[in-house]
Parts: structure tokens; C-alpha cells; sequence
């Protein structure tokens, strides 16, 4: 990875980990079931065929 992906990815883990720091525990439950939903979701949508993955034009 590049210097500044590393540095990004750096920033996010420390904002997640605070964030869960600061959080109730109705929050966190409530944003693990959504994960896991959405998780589920795309699973079951590529499973099923119905997502197709296409390049953006500005990565061409």
C-alpha cells in the first residue's frame, strides 16, 4: 500500500476505536445487527446474480 492509504487506513481504526469507546451498548448491538444485515444482503444479492460489478469510466 501506498504512504497515504496506510496513514488513512491509520486515521480510520483510531475513529472506529474511539468511536466505540464512546458508545452505549444499545449502539454497538444496533450497528453490529445492520452490519450483518447489509453483510447478508450482498451475499445473497451476488449469490443471486443480480449484482453486476462494472468499471467506473475515470478508472479506464
Amino acid at each position: 500500500m501506498h504512504k497515504n492509504r496506510w496513514f488513512s487506513l491509520a486515521i480510520r481504526v483510531f475513529m472506529i476505536w474511539r468511536s466505540l469507546q464512546t458508545s452505549n451498548m444499545t449502539m454497538l448491538v444496533a450497528s453490529a445487527v445492520c452490519l450483518a444485515v447489509m453483510l447478508l444482503w450482498c451475499v445473497y444479492r451476488k449469490k443471486a446474480g443480480k449484482a453486476h460489478v462494472t468499471k467506473s469510466w475515470e478508472l479506464q
